[in-house]
């Protein structure tokens, strides 16, 4: 770990100056690593043996494609270099930039890469909490999956640790996952971030899924991942009980898998602990009873699928409780006795549907997403075209 201040004090002052408040924490997806400072313009920086011309407002497309990137870790910059096929390629600087107050920026290391390998990477990251043992991380990849262990580093700066086992005792068997893979958002300066496990055995996806998020990104020196989803694989295929919960909006959702596909009955929350939708499905399509409430209790709208289409009747109501419209579906599609509330709110209003109202309905659907598909034909580069070009074909297909 790079030491970057005179004491443990001074260190921590430093951080907490470049970090940003804790009431507003910015979170990442669980397999992204944490970026707690936003894109802003670099200092002055005469150490470096290269010139700093990347614009950090400018997209991270951009950066790259201009062949030089900015990236901020809390008080720490990020410099890289990169080829035309997008493989970091030349210098990769790490410059320790703290408050005007504390001192200067101070260059802490520079890499050098060649299309994409640097084998001096890893030096680059505190891993002091991250398992390496049995693990001869600067061999080439297939060399350390032999061994038993290997350590990668993704092109998002996500480290992942993986376990191998040969099938047989022959040199010439090609070895297989077998054991517990781990993602890590690793920093050069902060400890590393647990993102996700996953168990495999034989090759293949046979135990738990656990995902993992930061509980405050703000939290730079001592970081806390809790676990945000959890699923189990079965020979490859998703198949048990499913959770998720979501750090921003606190709601939970609770669901059955079999063979990969959904089954079983699914459960939404709100973060006060009431529900928001309860649904079931048999094979992936859904099936049965279908409910869902507003935030505050009250019905929103309740019905029947069978075999993935909507069957029967369903309701819609406001957040009042009160009923917005009453529709009847056969195998889909709106069909028979309607009532809906009129817009002057006075009442519900009765009305029924034939096959020519149905067909003309139709009718309009298509007439409308060809307008809007020749419009976005109309506005498109030639690259986009070709795809929007297939699906105007599909449409002007269809029997009007």
């Amino acid at each position: 770990m790079f030491q970057v201040a005179s004491s443990p004090a001074a260190y921590a002052q430093a951080q907490a100056m470049s970090m940003p408040r804790k009431s507003s924490p910015r979170q990442s997806s669980p397999l992204s690593p944490l970026r707690s400072a936003p894109n802003k313009a670099p200092p002055p920086l005469d150490a470096l043996p290269f010139a700093i011309t990347a614009n950090p407002t400018q997209p991270w497309d951009a950066q790259v494609e201009r062949g030089q990137t900015l990236r901020w870790y809390g008080a720490l910059l990020c410099v890289s270099h990169w080829d035309a096929q997008g493989r970091r390629h030349g210098s990769e600087a790490y410059v320790h930039v703290p408050d005007a107050a504390l001192g200067a920026p101070r260059v802490l290391c520079v890499l050098e890469w060649k299309h994409g390998a640097c084998a001096e990477r890893l030096a680059a990251f505190n891993l002091s909490s991250i398992d390496l043992r049995h693990c001869r991380a600067d061999a080439p990849l297939a060399e350390q999956r032999r061994g038993g262990k290997s350590v990668e580093l993704l092109s998002n700066d996500v480290l992942r640790v993986c376990h191998w086992r040969r099938t047989n005792n022959s040199d010439d068997a090609e070895p297989q996952r077998s054991g517990a893979d781990r993602y890590y958002a690793v920093f050069p300066e902060r400890p590393p971030v647990l993102l996700k496990e996953q168990w495999w055995r034989g090759g293949v996806r046979d135990g738990a899924e656990v995902h993992y998020a930061d509980a405050d990104p703000c939290e730079w020196l001592a970081p806390r991942a809790v676990e945000v989803a959890r699923r189990h694989w079965l020979g490859g295929a998703l198949s048990g009980a499913e959770l998720c919960t979501s750090l921003q909006t606190g709601t939970r959702v609770e669901r059955a898998w079999l063979d990969g596909c959904l089954h079983g009955a699914e459960v939404h929350r709100y973060a006060n602990g009431r529900r928001q939708l309860e649904a079931a499905w048999v094979h992936g399509r859904r099936s049965g009873e279908w409910t869902l409430w507003y935030k505050n209790g009250e019905l929103c709208e309740r019905g029947t699928y069978r075999n993935g289409t909507r069957e029967g009747v369903w309701l819609r109501c406001d957040r009042r409780g009160r009923v917005e419209r009453c529709l009847t579906y056969a195998r889909g599609r709106e069909w028979g006795a309607q009532l809906r509330r009129a817009s002057t709110g006075a009442g519900l209003v009765p009305r029924v549907l034939d096959e020519a109202e149905i067909e003309h309905r139709r009718r309009a659907a298509i007439a409308r997403e060809l307008d809007a598909l020749r419009t976005k034909l109309a506005d498109a580069d030639a690259s986009a075209r070709p795809p929007l070009e297939r699906k105007l074909q599909r449409l002007l297909a269809r029997p009007l």
